[in-house]
Order: C-alpha cells, then structure tokens, then sequence
C-alpha cells in the first residue's frame, strides 16, 4: 500500500515579492496630495480625511510609493515648479517657489537640483533658449 505524502500548504510569499494594492486610503490621500501640493499640508491633517491613524499612512505610502507622504508631497511640489517654470521662463523663481508651496528657497534650490539635475535657474535659461530658437 503506497501512500501519497501529505502536501502542506505553503503560506503566501510576503515583503517585496509579493504585490499588493494600493488602499483606498492610500490612494485618496496621494490625489489630495496632487491636486492641493500649493497649501500648507501636514500628516495630521491627511489623518483626519483619511480616516485612519498618521503612522497608518507613513506604513502605507512606505509600502507602495517607497517615500513618506511628505517626500511624495515635495515631489509633486517640485514637479508643478518645473511645469511652471519651463512654461514661463520670465517669471522669478522664489515667486515659483512660493507658489507651489515650497517656502523654505534654499531648501527649494537644493531638492530641485537633486530632483532634476539642474537648478530652477538653468531650467528657466534652458526654457528661453528654447522659445528664442523656436522664434527664429
């Protein structure tokens, strides 16, 4: 009599290798964070929409976007000053800072360059350099 081995189940793979959507929550907090990045926003407040606790949120975007939803917030901010700046490059570049929510300017100069590789000023020179050849 051959018996067949008893097969255990394995448990489900987790950590990196496993995929997991997105929450709700998650979700709802990051297009409140894209479509208000100019107002002043702090974790407690995302707390209060979301409905859930402010260390839920930092595990979240954590988990799904690899940054906390300040980090995520600084870059959306940053990508709107780039967006504006290319679109106007004549406008002053604290008056863009200011804009977008970034109030701190040397702090704005900093991350934009890390971000992009240049400063908000090379892409303003970059972006009327551009508008002359095409001009021409």
């Amino acid at each position: 009599m051959l018996q067949e081995p008893i097969r255990q189940r394995q448990a489900p793979p987790f950590g990196p290798t496993r995929q997991l959507s997105t929450p709700f929550y998650i979700r709802r907090i990051a297009r409140h964070l894209a479509a208000h990045a100019e107002e002043p926003i702090t974790l407690d407040t995302l707390a209060s929409l979301a409905a859930v606790s402010p260390r839920s949120i930092q595990a979240g975007f954590r988990a799904h976007y690899g940054c906390t939803p300040m980090a995520f917030l600084r870059d959306r901010r940053l990508e709107r000053a780039r967006q504006m700046l290319m679109a106007a490059p004549t406008c002053n570049v604290a008056d863009v800072s200011l804009a977008c929510g970034l109030r701190h300017l040397g702090r704005f100069s900093v991350s934009y360059r890390k971000r992009f590789g240049e400063t908000p000023t090379e892409t303003q020179r970059r972006a009327r350099e551009g508008l002359q050849t095409s001009r021409s």
